[in-house]
C-alpha cells in the first residue's frame, strides 16, 4: 500500500493505555493515599510521591478461560481486548456515579495491592479519594462502606476532582473566583467557584464526554468504511481520537478547507488498516529490489505456467478418452453390456458421460484462453518497455516521477473532455447553451432560404464539426499510453493496484467534526446546548460584578482539555456571546491526567486538618461528610 509519508496511522495491534503509565508495586508506608478515582481512570499513590504509583483503566472483567478453573478476575490494562471481554465486564459506575459496589471495590483493592497496603488488616492510612460533582448519599455509602468495611482505612474525606486541579493550577497563589469546565469521560460540568468554595447551586452538567465523541467517531468510521468495520472498535476509536483530533478556531471555514484537494492532500491521515507499514530499503538497494522482484516474479510466471500447461495437456487427453468412449458405446447392441462399458469408467449413464464431457471441454477451453492471455501479456510488457524505456542519463526514480506526472496529466485530460461532454447534454450549462446557439444561428439560416442545401458549402462542414465533436472523444492512442505506462508502473511497484484502493482509510474532516460535538451536540444526536452556551448561561445568573471576574479567570480541566485548539476556541466563542470589548481569559490545565491527583497531594499537605475527615465511627453514627474545604461536595 502506498503510504502518505508522516501522515500514516498503523491501527494493526493497538491497545489503548493510560498514556502508556508505568505502575509500580511499593512497600506499604503509613502516609496518606490519594486516590483519583475517576469514570476512565484510577490513579493511586502516596502523598508524598511526585506522581501516583498506579494507573489503570475503570474497568473489571470476570472471565472463565476453562470450565474446570474458577473464573479470572482482570482489571484496567490486564484485559487483553476490550472488544472479546465486552460480555465480561463490569464498570463501578453508571455516567460518574457509583453503582456497582463490587466492581468498585474490586478495583480499590487492586490500586491498594500495587501500594502494598493489606486490607484484610486495619489500616492508619487516612485516604483523600474523589468523587463526582453533587454525588448522591446512596453512592456515597457505597464508597463508605468499601473504605471502611473491606479495606479497612482509619478516615476518609472526599473532593471533586475539578477543584483539586485547579488547587493545583493556582499553587502558591490564591484562589481566586474562576468558573471551572471540567471535560470528563461521560460527563461534563461547568463548575463556578467563588469565595474559596464551588458555588454547587448554580454549577450545570451536561450529558457529553470522551466516551460520547469516541463512540460517535466509532459509528461514523465504520459507516464511511463497511469493508472495514471490524477495525474501528470501541479502544482504537478512543485512541485515534486522543491522538489525532484537534478542535477548529473556526470550524465551518475549516470545514470548507478540507473540500480543497490540496488542503485534504496535506492534512489528511492514512490509515494503515492491514500490514504494518514497512521499512524504506537504504538507497543503494533500491534498483537491485527491484530487479530481484522482477526475476522471482518472471520465475514465478513460468512455474504457473508450465503447472497450466501439464494440467491442459491431461485435461485434453483426458477428454479425447471420453470421447471415444462415447463413440464406443454405439458398438454395443445390449443395454446391460453398455450399462457395465460406463461403471468400468465411473459413469452411472449416458447423460453422466456426456455432462462429463461438457464440462471438460470447457475446461480444457478456458484453460488455452488463459496461456494465450499470459503469452500476449508478456508480449504486451516488452512492448511497454521498449515505448518506455528507461533514457540514457536519467535515474529511474525521475523517469518513474516523470511517467507518474504524464499519466496524471492524461487522465486529467480525459477527464475534461468526459465533463465538457455531460455538460453540453444538459440545457442549462454554458456548453449546452452554446451548442444550443449554434443550433439556432444554423436553422434561422435554413429558414431564410426555400431549399434545404445545407452541407453544400465547406463553412457547413465547420458548423457541423462545432455541433458534433464538441467536447472530444477519448483518444485510443492516449488510453494506449496511459495503459503502457501502468504496466511500467506496475513493474517498479509504483502502481497502487484496485485492492490496495479499496483498503485505503482516509481519516480526513473527522478530526475536527468529533471535537466540534463538545459545541454542537446536534451533530450526534444529543439534544443539548454547547459547552459554551452552558459556560456563558452560567456567567450570566451572576450579577455585573461577578461575571466579569467568572469571565476573567476560566479554567479548563479533565482529560478533554489535551485537545489542541481549545483554549483558543473557548476564547474566540464566549468573547462573540459576551458584551462588547469583555475581557475573557482561557487557562487550560498543565497536566489533563494527573492534575486532580496533584491538587489533592497539595491540599492535603498544605491545608488538610483532622477535621475535614470523618472515621469509621463517625460513619457507623451516620455522619457522611467532614468538615467542608475548597473541593468538598458541602453545601
Amino acid at each position: 500500500m502506498v503510504i502518505i509519508g508522516k501522515s500514516s496511522i498503523n491501527l494493526q495491534s493497538s491497545n489503548l493505555t493510560v498514556k502508556n503509565f508505568e505502575s509500580q508495586c511499593l512497600a506499604p508506608k503509613k502516609s496518606c493515599v490519594i486516590i483519583d478515582s475517576g469514570v476512565f481512570k484510577i490513579a493511586a499513590g502516596y502523598e508524598d510521591g511526585k506522581l501516583p504509583s498506579v494507573a489503570f483503566r475503570s474497568i473489571v472483567a470476570k472471565m472463565k478461560r476453562e470450565k474446570s478453573k474458577e473464573a479470572e478476575v482482570l482489571v484496567g490494562e490486564e484485559i487483553p481486548s476490550l472488544e472479546a471481554a465486552r460480555a465480561y465486564l463490569k464498570l463501578p459506575f453508571e455516567k460518574n456515579v457509583i453503582v456497582n459496589g463490587d466492581a468498585y471495590e474490586t478495583v480499590l483493592m487492586f490500586a491498594c495491592n500495587h501500594l502494598g497496603l493489606d486490607s484484610s488488616l486495619p489500616l492508619t492510612n487516612s485516604l483523600v479519594i474523589m468523587e463526582p460533582l453533587c454525588n448522591p448519599p446512596g453512592s456515597r455509602e457505597i464508597s463508605l462502606e468499601v473504605i471502611f468495611n473491606s479495606m479497612n482505612f482509619s478516615s476518609v474525606t472526599f473532593g471533586v476532582d475539578a477543584a483539586f486541579s485547579y488547587y493545583y493550577h493556582q499553587r502558591g497563589k490564591s484562589l481566586d473566583d474562576a468558573l471551572i469546565i471540567s471535560l470528563g469521560h461521560t460527563t461534563c460540568h461547568v463548575i463556578p467557584f467563588l469565595g474559596g468554595r464551588m458555588d454547587i447551586s448554580h454549577a450545570k452538567r451536561l450529558s457529553i464526554g470522551g466516551y460520547n465523541l469516541a463512540a460517535h467517531l466509532q459509528r461514523v468510521m465504520q459507516l464511511k468504511y463497511p469493508m472495514h468495520s471490524s477495525l474501528f472498535s470501541y479502544a482504537r476509536s478512543e485512541e485515534l481520537m486522543y491522538d489525532h483530533c484537534y478542535v477548529s478556531t473556526s470550524f465551518l471555514d475549516e470545514l470548507r478547507l478540507w473540500m480543497n484537494p490540496e488542503y485534504y492532500k496535506e492534512n489528511v491521515k492514512r490509515i494503515e488498516g492491514g500490514q504494518p507499514v514497512q521499512a524504506p530499503p537504504p538507497p543503494g538497494a533500491n534498483e537491485a529490489l527491484r530487479e530481484k522482484r522482477k526475476a522471482l516474479g518472471k520465475k514465478l510466471a513460468q512455474m504457473q505456467r508450465r503447472k497450466r500447461e501439464q494440467r491442459l495437456a491431461g485435461d485434453a487427453t483426458l477428454h479425447v478418452e471420453l470421447l471415444s468412449l462415447k463413440e464406443s458405446l454405439s458398438q454395443y447392441e445390449d443395454e446391460d453390456e453398455i450399462q457395465m462399458a460406463l461403471e468400468r469408467h465411473g459413469f452411472t449413464s449416458v447423460q453422466s458421460l456426456t455432462l462429463a464431457i461438457k464440462k471438460l471441454g470447457e475446461s480444457v477451453e478456458k484453460e488455452s484462453l488463459k496461456l494465450e492471455e499470459a503469452k500476449s501479456a508478456t508480449t504486451q510488457d516488452s512492448a511497454a518497455s521498449k515505448l518506455l524505456g528507461l533514457p540514457e542519463g536519467e535515474s529511474i526514480e525521475s523517469w518513474i516521477s516523470r511517467l507518474q506526472g504524464e499519466k496524471e496529466e492524461l487522465i486529467g485530460r480525459r477527464s475534461s473532455r468526459r465533463q465538457k461532454r455531460a455538460a453540453m447534454a444538459k440545457r442549462r450549462t454554458a456548453a449546452g447553451q452554446e451548442r444550443m446557439r449554434i443550433i439556432s444561428q444554423l436553422a434561422a439560416k435554413q429558414r431564410e432560404k426555400e431549399q434545404d442545401d445545407f452541407g453544400a458549402r465547406d463553412e457547413d462542414w465547420d458548423v457541423y464539426k462545432a455541433i458534433s465533436t464538441e467536447g472530444g472523444s477519448d483518444s485510443e492512442a492516449e488510453n494506449e499510453r496511459i495503459a503502457a505506462i501502468d504496466v511500467i508502473l506496475t513493474h517498479h511497484g509504483a502502481l497502487e493496484t484496485q485492492e490496495e484502493i479499496d483498503q485505503s482509510i482516509h481519516f480526513g474532516n473527522e478530526r475536527i467534526r468529533i471535537p466540534e460535538i463538545l459545541f454542537q451536540p446536534s451533530i450526534a444526536g444529543l439534544d443539548q446546548m454547547g459547552i459554551i452556551e452552558l459556560a456563558n448561561f452560567v456567567i450570566s445568573r451572576y450579577n455585573e460584578s461577578i461575571q466579569l471576574r467568572l469571565a476573567e479567570n476560566i479554567f479548563i480541566t479533565g482529560g478533554l482539555s489535551a485537545f489542541t485548539g481549545l483554549k483558543e476556541r473557548v476564547e474566540t466563542d464566549l468573547r462573540a456571546l459576551r458584551p462588547f470589548k469583555s475581557r475573557i481569559n482561557v487557562s487550560v490545565s498543565e497536566d489533563p491526567l494527573f492534575g486532580a491527583w496533584k491538587g489533592a497531594k497539595h491540599w492535603y499537605q498544605k491545608e488538610s486538618d483532622p477535621s475535614h475527615f470523618i472515621r469509621k465511627e463517625d460513619y457507623i453514627a451516620g455522619k457522611l461528610l467532614g468538615k467542608p474545604f475548597c473541593a468538598s461536595n458541602n453545601i
